[in-house]
């Protein structure tokens, strides 16, 4: 089985989405995936994101604590992760 022959996963998380690529990826991926989870550093940033569509899943923390980690990809299951 190549990587093309493998089915995308509906879920996307993506670390850092508060970022000119990380938004400019969130924009890309509404529609287009069932779900995506993003990890910003404030609730400011998770609001102006959470603007761009239903399946946008803001989640606030640092990439660096285990337990925003764990929030991140808590019931996300198989999924593409951007970092």
């Amino acid at each position: 089985m190549t990587t093309s022959d493998r089915p995308r996963p509906e879920n996307v998380v993506v670390t850092g989405a508060n970022g000119w690529l990380g938004q400019n990826l969130v924009r890309a991926l509404v529609g287009e995936r069932e779900r995506v989870r993003c990890l910003v550093r404030d609730r400011h940033e998770a609001t102006l994101l959470s603007v761009l569509g239903s399946t946008i899943q803001p989640v606030v923390g640092d990439v660096r604590d285990p337990s925003a980690l764990d929030a991140l990809f808590e019931g996300v299951g198989a999924a593409s992760v951007f970092h």
